[in-house]
């Protein structure tokens, strides 16, 4: 037998028992739904890295090109993650839905970055020919014995060409394509300091040439870069609309379920609720019919008891006439 300290231990044995017991049947569907949405998430992200090796096949592209992958490519991982994740509620795979995301934006940026280095290294080499091609040959003409021959638009007309060509040949994001366009321009400013004194000896001399053209190139970056950031803007726009979208859809979906849910519930509750009501009225008739049976059988009882009682009663007072008659008529049975 176990004393008061011996049951009070065991209760908090038990207690403690159920309390594990839920813990770690709370901690294995923490664990479960970690690892169906981390895998949700790595599939969706193969998936995302395939999309756009097939949308972008060689770089450096236009940097649309890039965004134009990336739309589509997060698209179809989000569907893909949601498929993978069917049945579970959006805020346990809420989360890692927005990781993915996350993760998407940073492998843009990744592939935005090697495209642009591989754009300034082509446009770079690109404006290297062209210089060569276009404008050293007319520097080499001013720094040589008849560079007073040379008038100053000549210089122009060979950054008008180099220009020209330039755009109509670089490859690859346009932001870039400005930006080099415009470093070219500035390393020339350095050059046409240095040799300003032989410049300003040129026919037709007007700095101002140049000028425009430097002028004009850093309007063009800034111009290409907020192009650039409209575009990435529009994009981002684009994916979390439908991310919205998606996430209120589901949400949706989740509330309409439950909806049916507690309908389903409430019914079945509903017949329940009636079937107790009938089976307490059946119950309370049958109680009824049983407490009337044992009314009767009761009466009966006492009209039996009664009837025995009426009988005894009648014997004792035939007793108590024959005990009271005289002795001769006790013996010949007559009555006065």
């Amino acid at each position: 037998m176990l004393n008061s300290t011996g049951i009070f231990d065991e209760i908090i044995c038990r207690s403690y028992q159920r309390s594990s017991q839920h813990s770690q049947c709370a901690n294995s569907l923490e664990t479960f739904l970690q690892i169906k949405c981390q895998e949700a998430k790595r599939t969706a992200l193969l998936a995302y890295d395939k999309k756009m090796e097939a949308g972008i096949p060689k770089l450096p592209c236009d940097g649309d090109k890039i965004l134009e992958s990336h739309e589509s490519a997060i698209s179809q991982s989000m569907d893909i993650f949601d498929k993978e994740t069917v049945g579970l509620a959006s805020d346990n795979t809420k989360q890692d839905k927005e990781g993915m995301m996350n993760t998407g934006r940073e492998k843009l940026a990744d592939w935005k970055l090697k495209n642009d280095r591989l754009t300034k290294e082509r446009c770079e080499k690109l404006l290297e020919e062209l210089r060569r091609k276009h404008l050293d040959p007319v520097l080499k003409k001013v720094r040589g014995p008849n560079g007073t021959s040379v008038s100053y638009p000549d210089i122009d007309e060979g950054c008008a060409k180099i220009e020209n060509e330039y755009k109509n040949h670089a490859l690859g994001a346009k932001s870039v394509h400005a930006q080099v366009l415009l470093e070219f321009h500035e390393r020339l400013k350095v050059e046409q300091d240095q040799y300003k004194d032989i410049l300003k000896k040129l026919k037709d001399y007007d700095e101002n040439l140049l000028k425009q053209r430097r002028e004009n190139a850093d309007k063009d970056k800034a111009t290409e870069r907020l192009k650039e950031r409209n575009a990435y803007l529009e994009k981002e726009k684009k994916i979390q609309e439908k991310t919205v979208k998606d996430l209120e859809e589901k949400k949706k979906q989740e509330l309409l379920e439950k909806i049916r849910e507690f309908q389903t519930r409430e019914d079945i509750l509903k017949k329940k609720i009636d079937d107790m009501e009938k089976a307490g009225m059946l119950k309370r008739i049958d109680d009824l019919a049983t407490e009337l049976k044992e009314a009767r059988g009761e009466k009966k009882q006492w009209e039996s008891e009664i009837r025995d009682l009426k009988y005894q009663l009648a014997k004792l007072v035939e007793q108590l006439k024959v005990s009271q008659r005289p002795w001769y008529k006790k013996m010949f049975g007559k009555d006065e």
